[in-house]
C-alpha cells in the first residue's frame, strides 16, 4: 500500500498508480453494492455482457430493467450513460453521468465520463468545472489529463498541475 500511497503521490503522470489507489482504498469507502437486489444485479450483470459485445441497444434494456428493479444501482445509471456515449448520444449520457453523480457525488468516475461527454457536445467551461470538482474529491492522475487536454484544446494557458499540493514530507 505504501509504495502504491508513494508512486500515486510523488510521481507525475503515474495514471495506473492513482486510478489502483482511488479504487482500491477510495471508492469502497463510498460506495458498495450490497444494499443492490439480487434481481438488478443479474440485469446488470447481462447489460455488462452485452455493453462488452458491443450491443449497446440491447446493454441499454438491460441497464434499465437493473433500474427498474433498484433505483439505487448506481452502477446501471452509471453504465447506461457509458452506452449512450458509447453510441455518441453525448446529451442523453451526460444526463445519466449527472444521476450516477447525484447518486455517488464522492466518487469521480461518473465525474471524467460527464466532463468527457461535455466535450463532445462543445460544452467546454462546463467541462472545465466539473474536472476541478473532480479534483476536490481525488485529485487523480486522470483528471488531472484531462484538464490539461481541455485546457489546450481550448487554447487557455497550460496547467500547471503544481498548485495542487499533492503531499509533503515531513
Amino acid at each position: 500500500l505504501n509504495a502504491v500511497n508513494d508512486a500515486s503521490m510523488y510521481t507525475p503522470y503515474n495514471l495506473e498508480s492513482s486510478v489502483i489507489m482511488r479504487r482500491n482504498y477510495v471508492d469502497n469507502r463510498y460506495y458498495s453494492d450490497k444494499a443492490v437486489n439480487a434481481k438488478s444485479k443479474a440485469y446488470f450483470e447481462k447489460a455488462e455482457g452485452e455493453f462488452g459485445a458491443k450491443n449497446y441497444e440491447k446493454a441499454i434494456g438491460y441497464y434499465e430493467k437493473a433500474i427498474e428493479e433498484d433505483s439505487t444501482n448506481y452502477k446501471a445509471f452509471l453504465y447506461l450513460g457509458d452506452c449512450y456515449y458509447a453510441m455518441e448520444y453525448y446529451g442523453k449520457a451526460a444526463d445519466y453521468f449527472r444521476r450516477a453523480i447525484d447518486m455517488q457525488p464522492m466518487l469521480v468516475e461518473p465525474i471524467k465520463y460527464l466532463a468527457d461527454a461535455l466535450v463532445f457536445k462543445e460544452e467546454y467551461n462546463q467541462a472545465l468545472e466539473v474536472l476541478k470538482d473532480g479534483l476536490l474529491i481525488y485529485p487523480e492522475e486522470g483528471i488531472f489529463i484531462k484538464l490539461y487536454d481541455l485546457v489546450e484544446k481550448i487554447g487557455e494557458q497550460k496547467l500547471n498541475r503544481n498548485w495542487v499540493l499533492r503531499k509533503s514530507k515531513i
